[in-house]
């Protein structure tokens, strides 16, 4: 089933939590979001060593769906990571050394 799906690691994340109750927090929400685009973010990366394959078996996978330049769709998704991030700290009220590691993941990604 999981190997008929283009974004099928985003369902197997979906699939990793709790209960329905942990997901729909408001202060967890955004933290949970950010794991999925994490998921489909190293997912993703990963899949571009196994592409040829992906196409010999008939599997679809996000880096077949992106095809060549999936520069832009990854970098939305790294955006949308760090943003959850972010507002799961100030949801959450959390202190500077965590808002300077967030900021340590910018200065690594970009």
């Amino acid at each position: 089933f999981q190997h008929n799906l283009w974004f099928r690691n985003a369902f197997l994340e979906i699939d990793k939590s709790n209960s329905w109750s942990d997901f729909c927090r408001f202060h967890t929400f955004p933290l949970y979001i950010s794991g999925v685009c994490w998921t489909l973010i190293y997912d993703t990366l990963y899949g571009y060593q196994d592409r040829k394959d992906d196409l010999k078996l008939g599997l679809k996978s996000t880096s077949l769906y992106l095809g060549e330049k999936p520069q832009v769709p990854l970098s939305i998704l790294c955006g949308a990571m760090v943003a959850g991030l972010v507002r799961t700290g100030y949801t959450n009220d959390l202190s500077l050394p965590y808002y300077a590691l967030v900021g340590n993941i910018v200065i690594k990604k970009y």
